[in-house]
């Protein structure tokens, strides 16, 4: 769970499949290909991020990208370094104070049901994942805030 920087000239953006949900929309791209033959393999970029994306793909210069690390399913682009110097961030803030009440939620009914069959492991792994989740967010979040001069997209 750390966040990898990933620096090279963007060749070519594999199949995306776009999906918006509230006020946000976001894009997986089943891979990115680095000019040097490199390729990220299932990277989900969010919010403004995607058209700094497409833009560094159409520039010639190298780009860097900060990826956190999200493990089974994919990557998150979390800021992007232009040819140009800019960083573009996305912002993550935002109140975790629901997360850490469902995984509250989840551990009591888990041990409350644990008995019953082991019904509670379910709740017990829903209440892990939902912690493993917030504590990707919270360490793309710290990175995010320690990059100088980001501008929040």
């Amino acid at each position: 769970m750390a966040v990898s920087i990933i620096t090279g000239v963007l060749r070519e953006l594999g199949p995306g499949v776009q999906e918006a949900s509230g006020h946000i929309g976001s894009t997986h791209y089943a891979y990115l290909e680095f000019v040097d033959g490199r390729v990220l393999r299932n990277i989900s970029v969010i919010g403004g991020l995607q058209g700094k994306l497409d833009s560094a793909l159409e520039d010639e210069g190298s780009v860097e990208l900060h990826l956190a690390q999200g493990g089974k399913k994919s990557d998150l682009l979390i800021a992007l370094t232009s040819s140009d110097g800019k960083t573009f961030a996305v912002d993550l803030g935002g109140g975790a104070a629901l997360g850490y009440i469902s995984i509250a939620g989840a551990v009591v009914l888990g041990l409350f049901l644990l008995p019953l069959f082991g019904a509670g492991l379910l709740f017990l792994w829903f209440a892990w994942r939902t912690w493993h989740g917030l504590r990707i967010v919270q360490l793309a979040s710290q990175h995010v805030r320690g990059l100088p001069q980001a501008i929040l997209v």
